[in-house]
């Protein structure tokens, strides 16, 4: 075949992302034996881990308390459609979303040039 499927796990948190990405158990009580698993195959690349922002984090959907607009942000990251009319969920939410965050970035990179 001479396919090669590469498997990326995309996580908000960063103390997850540390726990995977370096070896051992360090100074964490109580670890699951899977992490060391996990460790493993992200240290010989089988795995890999990405950060991703928290606000386009679509598996915050269900498990967690959003608001209207990040709600239909994240639906429309998904690519869901309204089942009344077909229409596409959250497009506008979604720019809205895209822009701010974009704005953010900006303004940290502006702060970060201007304090060093």
């Amino acid at each position: 075949m001479g396919v090669e499927i590469s498997q990326v796990h995309f996580a908000d948190s960063s103390s997850a992302r540390q726990l995977c990405n370096r070896q051992g158990v360090g100074k964490v009580r109580h670890l699951s034996g899977k992490l060391l698993w996990v460790q493993t195959q992200v240290q010989n690349g089988s795995v890999e881990m990405v950060q991703m922002p928290t606000a386009y984090n679509v598996g915050d959907i269900g498990t967690k308390s959003l608001g209207r607009k990040r709600l239909f942000a994240l639906m429309s990251e998904l690519g869901m459609v309204s089942a009344e009319n077909g229409q596409p969920i959250g497009q506008e939410e979604l720019e809205a979303l895209r822009e701010s965050h974009s704005n953010s970035r900006d303004v940290t990179k502006l702060a970060k040039t201007i304090f060093s």
